[in-house]
């Protein structure tokens, strides 16, 4: 035993050696020799202008983006079953769920975003605030007067909040430079709710009135929608969730006027359910087209959904789309290719493809309490603060011009639709 871990020892040690020599035997091609004669740190290029041509390459290559943005597939669920057996007897196996009913229309469906937010928002019905909503939120150091006047919904709190927010001992505060403090930061802060709710009476000409910690604010229905169909209750309402977005759509009339429309997340669900009919080939009630909103009178060129990339081609590009050679496009064409980000209505944001992220995106808040201050953040674009913008970098409007590019998996342009 002895005899055979020495000889395994010195058997690993003489290999270690020798794949020592292997891998120091490179130094010679890799690195580069000082005077001495001495190896240094810097490495030898493999050829003259060898940086040169890796960033002219690199400043030519288009950048593929991974696509994973499912609304809804059949759900591939499995259960523990007793299946009989041939022999009278029955074996636990599992098995696939099974549709619903043996129809080819019928499955079960997953969807794969969120419906809407997780907050609910009441309906008003009474006439002064007819059509909007309503919703319980906590009472912070937002609420100036303004927001009291215009969106506390209870008239007796509201004026309890205005009779309290216009105390001399909250309006004649100054900061360490000699600014005054807005009143309702001191107001409305942990300290003055406190205050404010021993005294109530007094500031609701003297009637009581129960503690305040939470209110009820008017809210624009806007987009919210209600959820009848899920609750079976039409003055419930809630707002679709962020990133439900998924497809922004470009339509063209016969005078190639464009027109912009984002389908909501409800509506993608049933067509999507539409597009599965189709490939069950069931010919009835298919629809004409997808994202069919206006019937016959607009074409839909086509539609952009996130990570999707777009190119800006030029007045000269447009006349004559053979100057765009997909396989070949130079430094220039290549810096006007462009990556579709998010969309709301008709609204439609890109960013230049080849950026992450903007390096400092710090809300002026937190600027405050890290002591720094920034004139420029989270800037990208023309007449744009933000971190995303409709315009390019030369001010000219993305949606209205762009052609989409259809790149495969290795950041190879297969179609172009214009």
């Amino acid at each position: 035993l002895i005899v055979a871990c020495c000889t395994k020892k010195h058997t690993n040690y003489l290999g270690s050696l020798n794949s020592e020599r292997e891998n120091y035997s490179l130094k010679g091609s890799l690195l580069i020799k000082n005077k001495e004669g001495d190896f240094t740190k810097h490495f030898q290029i493999p050829w003259p202008k060898f940086s040169i041509e890796a960033k002219q390459n690199l400043e030519k290559t288009i950048i593929s983006f991974k696509q994973n943005l499912r609304i809804i597939n059949k759900t591939n669920n499995k259960t523990w079953q007793w299946d009989p057996q041939s022999d009278g007897t029955f074996k636990k196996i599992l098995k696939k769920q099974k549709d619903s009913t043996n129809s080819a229309n019928k499955t079960n469906w997953a969807v794969r975003k969120s419906l809407h937010e997780d907050t609910f928002y009441g309906k008003i019905t009474k006439n002064d605030y007819l059509g909007k909503l309503k919703i319980r939120t906590i009472v912070d150091e937002s609420f100036n007067e303004i927001k009291i006047k215009e969106k506390v919904y209870n008239k007796s709190i509201s004026r309890i909040l205005l009779n309290h927010l216009k105390q001399e001992k909250y309006n004649e505060k100054l900061d360490a430079k000699g600014k005054r403090i807005n009143p309702n930061i001191l107001a409305f802060s942990n300290e003055g709710l406190n205050e404010m709710n021993k005294n109530i009476p007094k500031l609701n000409n003297g009637k009581f009135h129960n503690k305040i910690k939470k209110v009820k604010i008017i809210h624009e229905n806007g987009k919210k929608f209600s959820v009848k169909t899920i609750l079976r209750n039409d003055t419930k309402y809630a707002k679709s969730a962020t990133g439900t977005n998924m497809f922004f759509c470009i339509y063209e009339n016969k005078d190639r006027i464009k027109t912009y429309y984002t389908p909501n997340f409800e509506e993608l669900i049933e067509i999507q359910k539409q597009e599965a009919k189709i490939k069950y080939k069931d010919k009835q009630n298919v629809p004409k087209s997808i994202f069919d909103k206006y019937n016959n009178e607009l074409n839909l060129k086509f539609y952009l959904q996130p990570n999707d990339l777009v190119y800006l081609p030029s007045e000269e590009e447009k006349a004559n789309s053979h100057l765009v050679i997909l396989e070949n496009l130079n430094k220039s064409q290549v810096e006007r290719v462009y990556k579709f980000t998010n969309c709301s209505g008709v609204t439609a944001n890109f960013v230049p493809f080849n950026i992450s992220k903007v390096i400092f995106n710090l809300k002026k808040s937190e600027q405050v309490k890290r002591k720094i201050s920034f004139p420029i953040q989270n800037e990208l674009g023309i007449g744009s603060l933000q971190s995303k913008n409709q315009k390019s970098i030369n001010g000219i409007m993305i949606k209205e011009n762009c052609w989409k590019l259809k790149v495969s998996r290795l950041g190879k342009i297969i179609r172009v639709l214009k």
